[in-house]
């Protein structure tokens, strides 16, 4: 007996290969029809999701996964372009979007606190996202001196966690301390605290001297450690009852220490009076002896001339970095109990 298929079993195997072979070729093309890939709408689109206004140029759709927008720039809220890029890849799979940008970024560090802090939020709660920056220069001009720092890549990661959400950022840059052009990893993980609308911020950098310019744009106390001033080590910081609590582990490097020095010694040395700071400590900074934590906790400055000096104990930190007052301090009390007028 032949195995012959019904009147129902056929006409349902026509259908199902119409909805393959026509309807669903015809969805596809409406879908890009319709779908937003004009410069404007991409524009209105990127302003929505993570509230930067932008210009756009033109705009590829490869695919419904995959777009490519041409010539953007990014401006801050005053209408000033803090970033630019020939082409931005963005992607779409389930789950997770990734936006990579190929072409050299620069970025200044007015335009990395704008970027940051308006679209870091946002991001975080967009869901999980990837975005690859392969080649990006961080600038500052101060006094009119340009200085640069060249990361690459960069990559940054979201997440959702059961606090609100995490964001890994990760840089590479090179090992000034190694003896080939090795290159260390910079890790940064921010975490947002949905129930109380705050961020957690660690820190590695693996001992590279990361620039204090970096950061003066929310520190401006760092301004006080010199121009040259950067941070090697690890830190956390956590808002607690409206003050930050955390820890640093680490050293300030290139630390400028002419201010607290004789004019005559700084003349001598040809204006080169350079220190380092190393912390080991938790903060709020607390008067010596009181809280379990001080036990282990202590701040050395080492002077240009090799030697070292415990940083006094009845220093004042403005907020988490500020150690200008305590360095004048410190090196006016050595000066006055060495043999030697330095």
């Amino acid at each position: 007996m032949e195995n012959r298929m019904s009147d129902n079993q056929r006409r349902f195997f026509c259908r199902l290969l119409f909805l393959f072979f026509c309807c669903l070729p015809t969805a596809i093309i409406v879908y890009r029809a319709f779908h937003p890939r004009t410069p404007d709408d991409w524009q209105k689109q990127v302003l929505a999701t993570i509230g930067v206004h932008t210009q756009v140029n033109s705009v590829e759709t490869l695919s419904p996964t995959e777009t490519v927008l041409r010539d953007v720039t990014l401006f801050d809220g005053h209408g000033q372009p803090v970033l630019s890029a020939m082409e931005v890849d963005l992607t779409y799979t389930p789950g997770r979007s990734q936006i990579v940008i190929r072409d050299q970024v620069r970025l200044s560090n007015q335009g990395l606190k704008y970027i940051s802090e308006t679209i870091n939020r946002r991001l975080m709660r967009s869901g999980a996202c990837s975005v690859l920056l392969n080649d990006v220069v961080l600038t500052t001009t101060e006094n009119g001196q340009t200085r640069e720092l060249r990361v690459s890549p960069v990559e940054i990661t979201t997440n959702p966690t059961a606090e609100g959400a995490r964001a890994v950022v990760t840089l590479q840059m090179r090992n000034a301390n190694a003896l080939s052009d090795q290159k260390a990893v910079v890790q940064c993980n921010v975490d947002h605290i949905a129930a109380t609308d705050q961020l957690r911020i660690h820190v590695e950098t693996n001992q590279v001297a990361m620039p204090c310019w970096l950061v003066n744009q929310w520190l401006p106390e760092l301004r006080e450690l010199g121009a040259e001033s950067g941070f090697a080590g690890r830190f956390f910081i956590q808002p607690h009852e409206q003050r930050l609590n955390g820890w640093i582990d680490g050293q300030f490097t290139d630390v400028n220490l002419a201010s607290a020095y004789e004019p005559a010694a700084v003349s001598a040395s040809g204006g080169n009076m350079m220190g380092e700071i190393e912390l080991h400590m938790s903060f709020p900074l607390l008067p010596r002896g009181e809280g379990a934590d001080r036990k282990d906790d202590f701040a050395i400055l080492k002077l240009p001339d090799g030697t070292t000096q415990p940083i006094l104990p009845d220093y004042k930190l403005q907020e988490v970095f500020n150690v200008a007052s305590a360095i004048g301090k410190t090196v006016r009390t050595a000066r006055s109990k060495s043999a030697i007028n330095f």
